[in-house]
């Protein structure tokens, strides 16, 4: 999966004095509460996608957080292993499908009408999936068209910006000593 940073730039104000490892204490804890909002996007996302484990692609979509600390940058990395996952959100190329070597009867069978349950830059689903009492296809060899890929990066990024910079300002500023001069 395609790693997502925000970037944000930071002025302290005049006269603040904050030590540098309280800015990233401060940064850290911002970091962590992102990463378990997201988490929990993406999770709720995927969370009723299917999973018969038949095969690699059908495997549970299970998201890993992480944040690491170095000498004055905090990352934060919320990634998947899972293809299923990947060939949603980035889409696929027209791609050739035949049967598995395994079948028996070297034909492929799946039902005609599909709808998608999600949408490009989405995080919303809706009713969709195939439609197993319709019409079904039995055909030794399917000529794919593709995916168009979903790309829900984007709008969880779009949904945390605001939230990571008020949360992170209160943080900062619980660190930050104000001077004053005295007259």
């Amino acid at each position: 999966m395609a790693t997502r940073m925000v970037k944000m730039k930071v002025k302290m104000p005049k006269g603040a004095v904050i030590k540098q490892k309280d800015f990233l204490d401060a940064s850290e804890k911002t970091a962590r509460d992102l990463g378990k909002r997201v988490h929990r996007a993406y999770n709720e996302l995927t969370s009723d996608w299917r999973t018969d484990g038949k095969r690699p692609i059908d495997v549970p979509v299970i998201f890993e957080e992480r944040v690491s600390r170095g000498s004055n940058r905090i990352t934060l990395t919320v990634k998947t292993d899972s293809e299923k996952y990947r060939y949603v959100d980035l889409g696929t190329e027209a791609h050739p499908i035949d049967p598995r070597p395994e079948n028996p009867t070297g034909l492929l069978k799946f039902p005609s009408e599909f709808t998608p349950r999600t949408s490009v830059r989405s995080l919303s689903k809706r009713n969709g999936g195939k439609n197993w009492s319709g019409p079904w296809t039995i055909t030794p060899h399917v000529e794919h068209p593709g995916n168009d890929a979903r790309h829900f990066e984007a709008p969880i990024i779009e949904e945390q910006i605001p939230i990571v910079k008020k949360e992170w300002v209160i943080n900062v500023k619980k660190a930050i000593k104000i001077e004053t001069e005295s007259v």
